[in-house]
């Protein structure tokens, strides 16, 4: 059993780490091994590959996180290892278990299939059930307490500080976005779903049609509520990256990049890693492509965005008939629930600016969700939110 061992370490992004380290708690039984740690740029850990004794493990070293200092090995199976999959830490920064896949975005077919994981709602579930539907998404929001309101509003732009006491480095910098789903994309959504099914729909079917839709979608990804806090900036996608590529990219384009997959008992994320073509350690994760196959994409100015869990809790069954679908309901099920963030990756001391009228006017308040994520100490119901938005927007006059 490998002990833990308290150090601090500071590394870039590539470096290697050739470290010496005893494995036994008895003094008089310690027998020395080493381990060699390659660091690989993430968000808020350093995955690095290690090998004790001839023995593949992985090891979870943590130089942003509070402790900064501590790392932990657990031993992979040879499938998980092959599989990509980094760790799987006991709790994640969220006080919760997760498995991380990096360089893949995982279908529920891929993690059903997966020898080395193992979830009861997805296992037990029968995938031909679910309706897979294709949402094309302009906009994107980052959500914040009010000490990161104040922080961006002072700043007027967005900027990405390590935790105090956590060592820096220039891959953990990335700035975090979700999409932002609204009513027009769900319908937009169904649409294409029942295009697709029913090539042959005269105008007169298409107009009998019974919304369904907003039913299904159910899940926090589709939801005004947020997990990470109650102020809410939303900008188009498109103008994000505009913005992005102005200031980070020298102009040029960005990369956008498969970065991981997280998997929850209840959530799956997949993460899409965008950064300046100038930055070159993030080359082990494949860019991103498109086919009908592939969860998420960069369509013409939006996101394509296909998932299959699009309900937290489903309460009706998908029925297509020869002309038609209906929901039918039934017995109240769990299951797990997807979304896509955006990672930005930003050079360290760097920050994307707005202007003070674009943040007001992107800025609304938002109700926090029962899962509250926020690390700030102050919570905010919906009325004494917007209560906040508007005195800050007063400040200028802005509506």
């Amino acid at each position: 059993m490998l002990s833990w061992c308290l150090l601090r370490l500071s590394a870039s992004c590539g470096q290697v780490l050739n470290l010496k380290f005893r494995r036994a708690a008895n003094p008089a039984a310690r027998r020395p091994f080493r381990l060699r740690l390659l660091l690989q740029p993430c968000d808020r850990f350093s995955a690095c590959e290690a090998a004790a004794t001839g023995t593949p493990q992985r090891v979870l070293f943590h130089p942003k996180s509070e402790e900064s200092a501590f790392f932990s090995a657990e031993r992979l199976s040879g499938s998980a290892h092959r599989a990509g999959c980094r760790w799987t830490p006991v709790r994640s920064s969220r006080n919760s278990k997760k498995t991380v896949y990096d360089q893949k975005h995982l279908r529920l077919e891929d993690l059903k299939n997966e020898k080395s994981f193992t979830n009861g709602y997805i296992n037990n579930v029968d995938l031909q059930m679910l309706p897979t539907v294709e949402f094309h998404v302009s906009k994107v929001n980052h959500v914040t307490g009010i000490t990161g309101l104040d922080g961006i509003l002072d700043l007027k732009g967005f900027e990405v500080k390590p935790r105090e006491g956590a060592e820096t480095e220039e891959g953990c910098s990335l700035l975090w976005w979700g999409l932002s789903v609204d009513k027009e994309d769900i319908d937009g959504a169904e649409q294409r779903f029942l295009n697709n099914l029913y090539t042959n729909w005269t105008p007169e079917q298409a107009s009998k049609r019974q919304p369904f839709l907003q039913k299904l979608t159910t899940s926090p990804a589709f939801q005004e509520e947020s997990r990470y806090g109650t102020f809410k900036f939303t900008f188009s996608l498109s103008e994000l990256l505009r913005q992005y590529s102005e200031q980070i990219c020298g102009a040029e384009k960005p990369t956008l990049r498969v970065y991981k997959t997280e998997v929850y008992k209840l959530e799956i994320m997949h993460v899409i890693l965008v950064h300046s073509p100038a930055v070159h350690c993030f080359h082990a994760y494949p860019e991103l492509q498109d086919n009908s196959q592939i969860v998420c994409a960069l369509g013409e100015q939006q996101m394509v965005w296909r998932p299959q869990a699009i309900s937290d809790v489903y309460k009706f069954d998908l029925v297509t008939g020869s002309d038609t679908v209906t929901l039918e309901e039934t017995k109240e099920r769990y299951f797990v629930w997807e979304h896509v963030t955006l990672a930005f990756h930003l050079p360290q001391n760097e920050t994307l600016y707005f202007t003070e009228e674009k943040l007001l006017n992107s800025l609304t308040a938002c109700k926090q969700a029962t899962i509250n994520l926020c690390h700030d100490d102050k919570e905010f119901s919906l009325q004494e939110a917007q209560a906040e938005v508007e005195k800050r927007k007063n400040r200028i006059n802005l509506p």
